[in-house]
């Protein structure tokens, strides 16, 4: 029999709680484990708790210094707490990720979806083409090709036969 969609939410709220419990342990014993509090800072966001999610990427600042995609990841925790909204603050960590590397995905992605929502699907496309075109390791670069396929449509410009999924 299949669940319903409750019970999966709740099936993978329950998976997330307990990862989350794992990585908190694991952090216990190894705090300067950089990585481990990236992958909490990354899964906290997904959980709703970004004042969580922000002080386990801050962690990461302290542990490996200041990158371009730990503050685009705090930016990114910025913006889904303050409601999608990019406030003085959001965008002065845009602006300092941005500094330190203009081809950001963290960064990038984030302002493509924000101007995505705000029907400005030029300045999307734009964005997530940076972070296309800059190929880094990582990056789910079919996901950003559906996405500008997407926007396109919406301009009613033409796709590129690389910029959709073959189905």
């Amino acid at each position: 029999q299949s669940m319903s969609a409750e019970q999966q939410e709740q099936n993978r709220q329950t998976q997330m709680m307990a990862y989350i419990n794992e990585l908190q342990k694991h952090i216990d014993e190894n705090p300067d484990d950089s990585e481990a509090w990236y992958n909490l800072g990354q899964t906290l966001v997904g959980a709703g708790g970004f004042d969580e999610a922000i002080a386990a990427f801050e962690q990461v600042i302290r542990i490996e210094g200041e990158h371009a995609d730990l503050i685009g990841a705090i930016a990114q925790a910025s913006y889904y707490k303050n409601n999608q909204q990019i406030d003085e603050q959001v965008q002065s960590l845009i602006d300092r990720a941005l500094a330190l590397d203009i081809n950001d995905p963290s960064t990038n992605i984030l302002l493509g979806m924000h101007n995505f929502i705000g029907q400005e699907y030029q300045q999307a496309i734009d964005y997530w083409q940076r972070v296309i075109d800059a190929n880094k390791q990582g990056v789910n670069i079919a996901a950003l090709q559906e996405a500008v396929s997407e926007a396109k449509s919406r301009l009613n410009l033409p796709v590129n036969k690389g910029d959709e999924k073959n189905n």
